[in-house]
């Protein structure tokens, strides 16, 4: 604003001038030519040189100086920003999921305690699949969601934890809870197609509730460790993902020896299937993910 006035103010001295050189010959108050600039001068920056002048009319500019000429904004902390923008939109993921586990507890609290007993007796568990065999039962499969959502969030917070070129955002966390849910749910396909093939039905039938079950015991213990491990210091989130990983290999080691106890009296007959779906459909998805996780770390 001021330099606009500067030159306006001289705009009109010029006028000025103009109007008497017209009228008269001479003008009283004609400027001075400028002194040329010398060599010392002309090697100053442009921002520090001042023009000397004898007319009174005439405005000198103010010197700047070089560390004023411009304000140097400071860089934002892109990851810092990046973290704050993550525990942001993380914070009302776990609003909203904590939310849906209370109501799932509320509307499935004699399911959820079944799951429990069901997860530590083969017995029990033989049973209950039993009382439940041809019926569709809406409380096992919310904690069956509940399950996707969480291991899908810890993958995401693994992912992230440990450098992997990802996206931070809801739509990519979204994406890795579907995936999850369509494994899942290919998974138990793939078992629905084998009991139509092979004449042990009843085993297969059994060992796909017993994985609904180990799958709703899991995502209940991924629930804490989720929030801990988005929220919690530094110095400790390792601890809390190491610990989840611990959860999630003790939890799939446990469900493996039951398929091997519900299959065992099959298992001699047809080792070349047990091993072909062992293979198939038990190891090769979790090769697949360690690799593309690995891959993408940077």
């Amino acid at each position: 604003m001021r330099l606009i006035t500067k030159y306006f103010i001289l705009f009109l001295v010029l006028l000025g001038n103009n109007l008497l050189l017209s009228q008269n010959g001479t003008n009283p108050f004609e400027l001075k030519h400028r002194q040329e600039p010398t060599a010392t001068e002309e090697e100053q920056p442009a921002d520090t040189r001042l023009i000397k002048t004898d007319n009174p009319f005439d405005i000198a500019e103010q010197p700047v100086e070089k560390g004023t000429a411009k304000k140097t904004i400071p860089k934002k902390d892109l990851n810092k920003e990046t973290t704050e923008t993550s525990s942001n939109y993380l914070f009302w993921v776990f609003v909203t999921l904590l939310a849906f586990f209370t109501t799932v507890v509320a509307l499935s609290r004699k399911k959820l305690e079944q799951s429990y007993r069901a997860f530590f007796n083969d017995n029990y568990c033989r049973q209950l699949h039993r009382a439940n065999q041809g019926s569709f039962s809406l409380g096992y499969f919310l904690l069956y969601v509940l399950f996707f959502l969480n291991l899908g969030i810890f993958i995401f917070l693994l992912a992230n934890h440990y450098g992997a070129g990802i996206p931070q955002n809801f739509g990519m966390l979204a994406l890795i809870c579907l995936g999850v849910g369509a494994a899942f749910a290919g998974k138990h396909f793939l078992l629905y197609f084998l009991e139509k093939v092979f004449p042990f039905d009843k085993e297969i039938k059994l060992y796909s509730f017993t994985i609904m079950i180990f799958s709703i015991i899991l995502g209940i213990i991924l629930l804490p460790v989720n929030i801990f491990a988005a929220f919690t210091a530094e110095g400790l989130k390792n601890v809390v993902i190491w610990g989840g990983l611990g959860a999630i290999l003790a939890t799939y080691s446990f469900r493996s020896l039951r398929g091997i106890s519900i299959g065992s009296k099959h298992i001699m007959l047809h080792s070349f299937h047990f091993l072909l779906y062992l293979c198939a459909v038990e190891i090769l998805p979790l090769v697949v993910i360690l690799k593309f996780i690995l891959l993408r770390i940077e």
